[in-house]
């Protein structure tokens, strides 16, 4: 795992795309997420790999909803940022 925060934000969005991408959806299927940053030292790191992913997901297209919290701590404590995605198909 990368110890860089934006590396590890953006490592988490591309979990998502392979999630999708396992289930035969894509970004677009993606309804809701909840993003887990560790400090609010993050919120800049997630913000640019956010921007940067987004971009090539949705274009100019409106994302799917969002919530953000910050936490002292995840289980895996050398991450920083874990994304939870809610995907819709069918």
């Amino acid at each position: 795992m990368s110890t860089d925060p934006v590396d590890q934000c953006r490592q988490a969005l591309q979990h998502i795309a392979a999630a999708c991408e396992a289930i035969a959806a894509t970004p677009n299927d993606i309804v809701a997420l909840r993003t887990y940053l560790v400090g609010e030292a993050m919120l800049e790191p997630f913000v640019a790999a956010r921007h940067e992913v987004f971009a090539d997901w949705f274009g100019d297209a409106m994302p799917p909803a969002s919530t953000l919290l910050f936490v002292s701590a995840l289980a895996d404590r050398e991450a920083a940022c874990e994304i939870e995605a809610t995907i819709a198909v069918g």
